[in-house]
């Protein structure tokens, strides 16, 4: 699994682990990411989250365009932004 987590006291851990595409989000990475965020965000006992990226080069360089993107893909981008941004959150 490309896209790893765990919960230690009120902080969790997520890394994408795939440093051999310096960490891209192909689709299903991407969905697997935008849950962990989602519990992430549900889990009131939850204060902060640290995200990582495996390997030295980069945290992740955006969308694995090698493997094929879905036509929505613009939408997917948007929401996963959109969670942060827009108040969706229910960190305070």
């Amino acid at each position: 699994m490309a896209i790893e987590h765990e919960k230690k006291g009120n902080v969790a851990y997520i890394t994408i682990n795939s440093p051999d595409t310096m960490n891209a989000l192909d689709p299903e990475n991407f969905v697997s990411l935008k849950e962990v965020l989602h519990d992430f965000d549900s889990d009131k006992e939850m204060r902060v989250a640290i995200l990582t990226g495996a390997g030295e080069k980069a945290l992740c360089v955006g969308a694995n365009l090698k493997k094929s993107l879905p036509p929505s893909i613009e939408d997917c981008f948007s929401s996963f932004f959109c969670f942060f941004s827009s108040g969706s959150s229910n960190r305070k």
